[in-house]
């Protein structure tokens, strides 16, 4: 799927020639860096993959859940700075894409008119808007710092404990938001995508208990449902100037009173849905064929037994077990 599904809708969101940024001479589908592209894409695969494989052993017992742990929180918030610190080149290294993009296009205006190409790309002058990888390096903060902050103050606030693992998903949340939006929005939008992160992220991953899906890493509502709604949030809250600055076109969000708005919200719900309709229907192809296949989960005992035990002679973390045992009986 990652040769075939997450190439397909990279084409629609960012080649200019693709059906959806072709749609409209006046406004055009705006996906800043992969909120729909990349996150709703893989977020959607991973939903659809948790779905068809069904819960762990233990996950869920006379329709209740009961939580099976990671082995350690400490490393998952190390991995979580890491990839925070890597989301600031993803998504600012982004920016002169975006900068060059425009640069060949005034270009090859330039030639078509019969004037002679410029020698280098445009500077991001202030009259636009100031330059855009200070904004999106800001922009990415704010959301991340609000949505971990909001989520961890409501989860305290809600069990009287200050959950790290909430922690670090909110702040993954808070960056996916970010993703499709930090070049086009203001600092203060860029708070109402942390808070809006902090909400989806919490009431996400109460609704997957209660539907009885086991998304271990929540990662579906990290990524899917962030990402769907960074992505059309952007039809209110988009700045015209910062769509013009990075795309050429005068248009942005309702917030603004802006005269197209409605057409970019417009663009952006549908081009959330062509990529949600494209990922899934290969995803539950792919993944129902590997379950008829008997290729998507392994069996009962070697599940129980751990994968370490099975394929390598001895348990890599001897103090987890998945389903704990009374007294060493093997009784569970």
């Amino acid at each position: 799927m990652a040769s075939w599904v997450h190439p397909v809708a990279s084409h629609w969101a960012w080649q200019r020639d693709s059906w959806l940024l072709g749609l409209s001479d006046e406004c055009r589908f705006l996906d800043f860096a992969g909120g729909a592209a990349v996150h709703v894409c893989g977020g959607l695969m991973g939903l659809v993959g948790a779905t068809i494989v069904g819960p762990r052993i233990g996950r869920f017992e006379e329709g209740r859940a009961k939580d099976i742990p990671g082995h350690d929180v400490s490393s998952a918030a190390i991995g979580t700075l890491f990839l925070w610190f890597g989301w600031f080149g993803f998504n600012c290294g982004t920016t002169y894409v975006y900068l060059g993009n425009m640069a060949t296009a005034a270009a090859a205006t330039s030639v078509d008119d019969g004037l002679s190409a410029p020698s280098s790309p445009p500077p991001p002058a202030g009259a636009t808007g100031g330059n855009p990888a200070d904004r999106v390096a800001l922009n990415m903060t704010l959301t991340a710092s609000v949505s971990s902050l909001t989520a961890l103050l409501l989860s305290s606030l809600h069990s009287g404990t200050v959950d790290l693992v909430i922690c670090c998903n909110a702040l993954l949340a808070g960056l996916v938001m970010s993703t499709p939006a930090c070049g086009f929005i203001t600092s203060w939008a860029a708070v109402v995508y942390g808070l809006a992160g902090a909400g989806i992220y919490l009431g996400g991953a109460r609704l997957l208990v209660r539907m009885h899906v086991d998304d271990p890493l929540e990662s579906s509502v990290v990524h899917f449902a962030c990402g769907t709604a960074g992505t059309v949030l952007l039809g209110f809250l988009a700045r015209p100037a910062y769509v013009a600055q990075l795309t050429g076109y005068n248009c942005g969000g309702l917030v603004y009173g802006a005269r197209k708005g409605g057409l970019l919200l417009g663009l952006q719900v549908l081009g959330v849905v062509a990529v949600a309709a494209w990922t899934g229907v290969f995803s539950v192809l792919v993944f129902w064929a590997l379950r008829r296949a008997g290729r998507l989960r392994v069996d009962q005992v070697t599940e129980l037994a751990g994968l370490d035990n099975m394929d390598h002679g001895g348990p890599a973390y001897p103090e987890f077990n998945l389903v704990p045992y009374n007294n060493g009986s093997g009784e569970r």
